[in-house]
């Protein structure tokens, strides 16, 4: 009897009908943050740029692989809401416990 015959065989996997969401990533986030307006919105060289990072990054392979890459805007105007609305929430809880 062989050693490696108590191995289990491996069993295909089929991935028809199956979505991945493969991966996340702060790859380019620094051209991102440098050059976002205000308003939140990239402009195609940044865009161009970050690509660029990404291919650097990535094998051919995996990025071949990838049905989209999709490059998030920053939070840049919208956290400042959200904090301001912590803060407005905080302080109305600091005046309820006076």
């Amino acid at each position: 009897m062989k050693a490696d015959s108590q191995i289990p065989k491996a069993v295909p996997s089929i991935f028809r009908n199956t979505i991945i969401i493969y991966q996340t990533s702060n790859i380019g986030s620094n051209h991102l943050l440098d050059t976002v307006v205000e308003e939140g919105e990239i402009s195609e060289d940044t865009k161009q740029i970050v690509m660029r990072v990404v291919h650097q990054y990535f094998k051919p392979e995996i990025i071949n692989r990838m049905d989209d890459i999709v490059i998030f805007t920053p939070l840049y105007g919208s956290m400042k809401r959200i904090t301001q609305k912590l803060l407005d929430d905080l302080n109305r809880r600091l005046d309820d416990q006076i």
